[in-house]
């Protein structure tokens, strides 16, 4: 990278920031068309409504009665909008998404009423969603079956706090669990904080985290710290053999910030990253790839975004009655760090990286194209080249059939040669044994085709998917060979929990894998394309 293209980059960084946020604020473009709110008034539902012949059933009345509903407090925190100030169409349809992303939360409604004295009242109506799921539940992904021992509450005592106990039973590999803990309103103010711990093979980590996020399109300040104890197994893989195995044991340290500034819906954002690395490599095995080495080193990150933000409520997308709220972000993004390590008082890489996202929504069509780009380099030497363009499709312009499209391109060439992007079931392929196919580069293709019955058994909607799944990985000289292409075809079916999971989707998936030329099934939860 020339010292000239440096440059370039702060040079951009610079003048952009006052020339496109020139005589904007944070609130051009939001529309308070009033009245002035004299008061609020929060309505917590239960999950069912048992006045309805639909939920009149003892079961669900035996629900409602052993759920503690969300506390009208943890509502109020949520609200863009207080007593007092002018009403805003905007900021009542932002309220309700914010409430419809906490996983407690199955619907909101914002709305402005008349009393018969003729104030004006801010009515918050939500509604809840099942949070407690106990008990084993049973999966199959990859061949390999399983059973997972769990204990989850995804809002304590309907404060909105998470807190999870799971234990993994898996056939032919290691048992591990997993805890967690999140509480979304540290004390009562705008702070995070998340406990985690996981003992998994491939990827053990111990977290505590601080962040204050960017709760609103309002929001102008983001920060961030992340204290993370890792302990976990790195795996080669060649045609789906593992051919070399090496553990990695270290801590990581993340300190972040951003400020976003422009107007209600179009922003321009200026972030700064600090990551520290302490990485020691144990227990080498096998050959075939160069292992990798202890690492000590402190990686300074600048970065700068310009995004235009925009959102749509649907539904049939990934879910089948509750409301879905699109984000469509149209921006840019590039970042350019600086690799130090203390050991040897020395700068060991710079990092560049350069993203594009494009969105369209045209009357049922949902259209998401992303493009990343990113290097690793010292002068004119470099580590490391990663690519990635992919596109998402949605079309639910039918009430019974959502198809849907997938495509994705990636490039990753490091210096040492080691494949990266693998292809199985656990990376886009049904049917096939996790990291089944491997390479430098990699082409895959999904297709859906999603059905909606309209059959509801007490609360569950029931669906079904038909799909192809295709695609290979290469080594970066090699050309893609359209007999070695990877398969897969099948039926599935779809289970749709919104009401008593935060999961959404349960699947049921059974694929014939063509060049193995076996059937699979695989169990989980959610869609399997995201």
């Amino acid at each position: 990278m020339k010292r000239s293209h440096l440059k370039f980059f702060f040079f951009l960084t610079m003048i952009s920031l006052p020339v496109l946020s020139y005589g904007s604020k944070i609130e051009d473009n939001l529309i308070r068309e009033g009245p002035r709110i004299d008061s609020v008034e929060i309505i917590n539902r239960n999950i069912y409504n048992t006045d309805s012949s639909v939920y009149k059933y003892f079961i669900f009345k035996l629900a409602n009665k052993f759920h503690i509903k969300t506390r009208k407090f943890v509502i109020a925190r949520e609200l863009l909008l207080k007593k007092g100030d002018l009403y805003s169409k905007q900021l009542a349809d932002e309220t309700e998404r914010n409430l419809r992303s906490l996983p407690f939360i199955w619907d909101a409604r914002v709305e402005l009423i008349k009393s018969p004295s003729g104030e004006a009242i801010l009515r918050v109506t939500t509604t809840d969603r099942w949070t407690f799921v106990g008990g084993p539940a049973f999966s199959r992904a990859s061949g390999r079956n399983i059973v997972e021992l769990r204990l989850v509450e995804s809002n304590f005592l309907g404060r909105g706090q998470f807190v999870s106990l799971k234990y993994y039973i898996r056939q032919n590999v290691e048992d591990y669990n997993e805890v967690a803990f999140t509480e979304r309103r540290l004390f009562g103010t705008w702070l995070r904080f998340d406990l985690f711990s996981s003992n998994h093979p491939e990827v053990g980590r111990k977290s505590i985290t601080f962040t204050k996020p960017l709760y609103a399109l309002t929001s102008r300040f983001y920060y961030g710290a992340d204290y993370t104890s890792i302990y976990r197994r790195e795996r080669y893989y060649s045609h789906g053999d593992i051919i070399a195995q090496n553990y990695v044991k270290g801590k990581e340290v993340t300190l972040s910030s951003a400020f976003r500034t422009g107007t209600y819906n179009d922003k321009v954002q200026i972030g700064f990253n600090y990551y520290y690395n302490d990485h020691r490599i144990l227990d080498l095995s096998g050959g075939g790839v160069e292992f990798p080495q202890d690492s000590i080193y402190h990686l300074l990150t600048p970065s700068f975004s310009i995004s235009s933000i925009y959102y749509i409520r649907t539904t049939h997308i990934n879910t089948f009655m509750r409301p879905e709220d699109i984000g469509l972000t149209n921006g840019m993004n590039l970042a350019l760090g600086w690799a130090y390590d203390p050991r040897r008082d020395r700068q060991i890489y710079r990092t560049l990286s350069v993203g594009l996202n494009f969105a369209s929504h045209q009357g049922s069509s949902l259209f998401f194209l992303n493009l990343n780009r990113q290097v690793w380099f010292d002068r004119n030497l470099f580590f490391r080249k990663a690519f990635n363009i992919s596109i998402r499709y949605y079309n639910n312009g039918l009430s019974w059939i959502t198809p849907v499209l997938f495509a994705t391109y990636g490039e990753d060439m490091r210096i040492d040669r080691i494949n990266t992007l693998f292809l199985g079931e656990n990376n886009g392929i049904r049917g096939y044994p996790e990291n089944f196919d491997s390479g430098e580069k990699l082409l895959r293709c999904n297709f859906e085709n999603r059905l909606f019955t309209g059959i509801s058994l007490l609360s569950v909607n029931v669906g079904a998917v038909q799909f192809f799944d295709f695609g290979q990985s290469r080594r970066l000289e090699e050309r893609f060979n359209s007999r070695e292409f990877l398969w897969s075809t099948g039926v599935g079916l779809r289970l749709g929990t919104e009401k008593v999971s935060d999961a959404d989707v349960f699947r049921i998936d059974v694929a014939y894998a063509g060049r193995l030329k076996t059937w699979q099934i695989s169990m989980a939860l959610g869609q399997y394309l995201q």
